[in-house]
């Protein structure tokens, strides 16, 4: 553990994989009519989850793909009004799944949770004979790209994090960032924003420059929220690079 209560990687990933361990997820798929098309189809997703929690979210896989990769996008339960097919659409050759962060419990025991079920959706997807185990990608914005960046370290399976205008400030005040970005072994992409005021930009890099492994950061003027699109062209080209 870490100095004055905050706790280091080893106690997080050692809690979370004991959390893991003793979960019986429950597991379903309900087709959206509405929004399949003719290029992918859509589920609603529902996970059971610790204390019998209803995790949900939204799943999209291109028809007949196999072997693909998938992205992953973490999602605070409170923004789940948006679209994320819209707001954070992968690429099209990518199946897509959707994870609404539902905390429960206050302080570690918070976020010990909602890790657990990002690791719990990465057992679901791993699983799926849509997917390239080796090509599961994680990404975020605010808190939500905190957690991108934390399950890169907790959970091997992830091969890259894209972490849009970080929000780690209620994760430093229960766990060192620093010392879980040191076992950060997967490429990633920040995103900053120079007029976010949740993630100040010198916070950011005090994270980003422990990360060890392959990594690059793009500075947007206004906000990655703002500049979705621009966003999605650098994040899509990142990709395509680590693919050459």
């Amino acid at each position: 553990a870490g100095k004055g209560g905050v706790k280091d990687f080893v106690y997080l990933a050692n809690t979370v994989a004991l959390q893991r361990r003793d979960i019986r997820p429950q597991y379903s798929l309900f087709k959206n009519v509405s929004m399949s098309g003719k290029e992918k189809n859509v589920y609603d997703f529902r996970m059971v989850s610790k204390d019998n929690k209803v995790v949900k979210g939204l799943v999209a896989f291109p028809k007949g793909k196999k072997g693909i990769p998938v992205m992953l996008t973490l999602v605070p339960v409170e923004n789940m009004k948006e679209n994320p097919l819209a707001d954070f659409t992968a690429p099209a050759e990518m199946a897509e799944m959707v994870l609404y962060l539902s905390g429960r419990g206050n302080g570690e025991e918070y976020f010990k949770n909602i890790l657990t079920d990002v690791i719990l959706g990465v057992d679901f997807i791993a699983q799926r004979a849509e997917i390239d185990q080796k090509k599961i990608y994680t990404q975020g914005e605010g808190m939500g790209a905190a957690c991108s960046f934390v399950a890169s370290a907790l959970d091997e399976r992830v091969a890259v994090s894209f972490v849009a205008t970080p929000d780690f400030s209620a994760f430093t005040e229960n766990f060192s960032v620093e010392s879980i970005a040191r076992k950060v072994k997967v490429p990633v992409l920040f995103g900053i924003g120079l007029q976010d005021k949740t993630s100040r930009i010198q916070d950011a890099f005090a994270i980003y420059n422990k990360v060890s492994n392959e990594k690059e950061y793009f500075i947007f003027p206004a906000l990655p929220s703002v500049e979705r699109n621009k966003w999605k062209y650098i994040r899509d080209t990142f990709i395509i690079r680590l693919a050459d």
